[in-house]
């Protein structure tokens, strides 16, 4: 089931419904009814500079690809974006191969998962929204 905000839908493939609810399931136990959204909000902050990325698939510097890709799977992968984390561990992988060329087509679909992971996040961080479960 979709978590929901009063006018919207989180799409359940960008982020994982039961990691979310677990995540606010653990903030409530700890008496911080807005843990979630405080996480949400936390994440957002510094969103990946995406230029950087780009200046090192353009010099072909596979060490740099995989280590900003392996930042972002933990971070965001935490938050139960499950597709943005897959797409960073296959950038990673290309990266160790040094597959620079197939390390720009991911990157790509990476970039555009993240956006979609931003949107969302997003929604939670507003202080309207709730879980459906």
């Amino acid at each position: 089931m979709p978590v929901k905000n009063t006018d919207q839908t989180l799409e359940p493939q960008v982020l994982d419904q039961q990691a979310l609810a677990q995540l606010q399931q653990l903030g409530r136990n700890a008496g911080l009814d807005d843990f979630l959204a405080r996480l949400a909000r936390s994440s957002l902050e510094k969103p990946p500079a995406f230029s950087h990325w780009r200046r090192a698939l353009a010099a072909s510097d596979a060490r740099a690809l995989g280590s900003m890709a392996q930042s972002l799977r933990g971070t965001f992968g935490s938050l139960g974006a499950v597709r943005l984390a897959k797409y960073c561990s296959e950038l990673e992988r290309l990266a160790e191969q040094g597959d620079i060329e197939r390390c720009g087509a991911r990157l790509d679909a990476l970039q555009q998962e993240y956006q979609r992971v931003e949107t969302a996040l997003r929604m939670i961080s507003s202080s309207s929204w709730a879980p459906s479960c």
